[in-house]
């Protein structure tokens, strides 16, 4: 069991440290090869990003689905138009924007006409 460590100190005084010249190559090989990976990794991900796309469209005409993503959550929510001059606010309660809302009860997707 003790030879193993006077081994393995043995091996570790064989052990040279690297000089300010590697330090600095073997630095930008690092970063040159993370940012090929990250290029590589937006590739794939647009390639199959758009492969779902044109299969979930395919399959969508296929099938007679209709609108897809957000134009069919569209149809779903209904159209309101709120005139702001109609909008009554009790005088007790200072007309601040958030009381203005909970008065109106104005949902963010929803466009209010002025």
């Amino acid at each position: 069991m003790l030879n193993f460590f006077y081994d393995s100190i043995e091996t570790l005084k064989k052990v040279k440290k690297p000089t300010n010249a590697d330090v600095i190559n073997l630095t930008i090989i690092i970063f040159l090869v993370v940012i090929i990976a990250a290029l590589l990794f937006a590739l794939m991900d647009w390639i199959f990003g758009e492969a779902y796309n044109m299969i979930y469209e395919g399959l969508s005409s296929m099938l007679g689905w209709g609108n897809s993503g957000a134009a069919a959550v569209a149809d779903l929510v209904p159209s309101v138009e709120i005139n702001p001059a109609e909008v009554v606010i009790d005088a007790d309660v200072a007309p601040t924007p958030s009381a203005v809302e909970a008065a109106i009860e104005v949902q963010p997707s929803v466009d209010v006409a002025e």
